[in-house]
C-alpha cells in the first residue's frame, strides 16, 4: 500500500491518479474526506488527518510500503515557517513510528542552502530531519519552480498587458509542470531505485523565462552547456527527458510569447509528456488577449526578420496598426 499526504493538491493527485490506474493499493490523506471522494471512486482508501498531527498520520502511514511526502504552503499562516516545522515535525516522527521503509519526497532546488531561501528552508529542514532516520530509504525530488505558479499573473496580464514579478526579464529559471512532477514521483514510489538518503533534481526540460525575455540565440556557456538545448535526463530525476508537449506549444504560439515560440517551436522538439501536462497552465495563461502584447509575434514563413527571429520594426508597427489593442 502506498500512502500519498497532498492527495488533493497538484502532485498528490496525479500521485495517487497514477497509482491506482496501475492497479495498486492506495490510501490518500488530506483534511476533508469529501475532497477526497474522487479517489474512492477508482477503489483508494481514505484517512483524514491534518499534517501537522503526527499521531494521525503515524496511522495514517502504518502498514505503507512507501509514502509521498510534502510540505503543503500555507499562505493564510500567521507563521509560515513555524508551520512547516510542525508539519515536517510530525511527518518524520510518524514515518519512524510506522516504520515506513520508502520515501519520496517533494522538496525543491535550493533546498541544499541552510538560508537565505525564504520558505524552501523549511524543506531543506524536513531533508536534514528524515535524514536522521538510519532506516529509511529517501529520495528528494528538487523540483523546479511551478508552472502552475505562473496563473496568478492571469489577472496581471489583462489588466496590465504585462507579466509582473521580482525577477530580471532576462533571468531563466527551472520550470515544470506539478503533473511532471507527479508522474516521475509514482514510478518512483513503484519502483524505487534509491536507497540511504538521496537528492535528485527534476527541473523540467530547460530553463525558460519566468517573465518575457530578450530573445536567444542557442551558444554554449563557458561549462560547454547548450543554453537552448534539452536538459539531460541525469538532471530530471533520470527518467526520460521531459519537454513541452504539442498542446503546451499550440495555446502559447498564438498568443505573442515568443520566447517560449523560439525556443521550443523552432527545434520541433519531440515531447515525451502525456496530453495533459502544462495544457491547462498554457490555456489559462494566454487564452486573454493582453492590452500590449508581451511579447513580439510569431513571424509567418518568409517574413524578413532580424537578429533572433524578431520581425522587423517596421512590421510590428504595421500590425499594431491593423490589430488593435483588445478591450478598447
Amino acid at each position: 500500500m502506498y500512502a500519498i499526504t497532498g492527495a488533493t493538491g497538484n502532485t498528490g493527485g496525479v500521485v495517487a491518479e497514477k497509482l491506482l490506474a496501475d492497479g495498486e493499493k492506495v490510501r490518500v490523506i488530506g483534511r476533508d474526506t469529501g475532497r477526497l471522494a474522487r479517489f474512492l471512486q477508482n477503489g483508494a482508501e481514505a484517512f483524514a488527518t491534518d499534517l501537522t498531527n503526527a499521531v494521525g498520520l503515524s496511522r495514517a502511514f502504518d502498514g505503507a510500503r512507501a509514502v509521498y511526502a510534502l510540505v503543503p504552503p500555507s499562505i493564510t499562516s500567521a507563521d509560515v515557517r513555524a508551520y512547516q516545522e510542525r508539519v515536517t515535525d510530525a511527518l518524520t516522527a510518524a514515518i519512524e513510528k510506522a516504520s515506513v521503509p520508502y520515501a519520496v519526497v517533494l522538496s525543491s532546488f535550493g533546498a541544499d542552502k541552510a538560508d537565505m531561501t525564504g520558505p524552501v528552508v523549511g524543506l531543506h529542514n524536513l531533508e536534514q530531519k528524515l535524514n536522521g532516520l538510519a532506516r529509511l530509504n529517501a529520495l528528494y525530488l528538487r523540483a523546479g519552480y511551478f508552472m502552475e505558479n505562473l496563473l496568478p499573473q492571469v489577472a496581471v496580464i489583462q489588466n496590465f498587458g504585462i507579466v509582473g514579478g521580482p525577477l530580471r526579464a532576462d533571468l531563466r529559471i527551472p520550470m515544470i509542470a506539478t503533473r511532471d512532477i507527479g508522474g516521475a514521483a509514482a514510478e518512483l514510489l513503484r519502483k524505487p531505485d534509491f536507497a540511504g538518503k538521496e537528492a535528485r533534481e527534476l527541473l523540467g526540460q530547460r530553463d525558460l523565462y519566468a517573465v518575457a525575455g530578450p530573445a536567444t540565440q542557442t551558444r554554449a556557456r563557458a561549462d560547454g552547456h547548450v543554453l537552448e538545448h534539452g536538459r539531460p535526463a541525469s538532471r530530471n530525476g533520470r527518467g526520460a527527458e521531459l519537454g513541452l508537449h504539442g498542446a503546451a506549444r499550440t495555446a502559447l504560439r498564438p498568443k505573442y510569447h515568443g520566447n517560449f515560440d523560439r525556443n521550443v517551436r523552432r527545434r520541433g522538439i519531440r515531447s515525451t509528456l502525456s496530453d495533459q501536462s502544462g495544457r491547462g497552465v498554457a490555456r489559462e495563461l494566454f487564452k486573454s488577449r493582453t492590452r500590449t502584447p508581451i511579447a513580439l509575434h510569431r513571424p509567418s514563413r518568409g517574413e524578413k526578420r532580424s537578429v533572433g527571429g524578431r520581425p522587423t520594426t517596421e512590421r510590428m508597427q504595421s500590425r499594431r496598426k491593423v490589430r488593435p489593442a483588445a478591450g478598447r
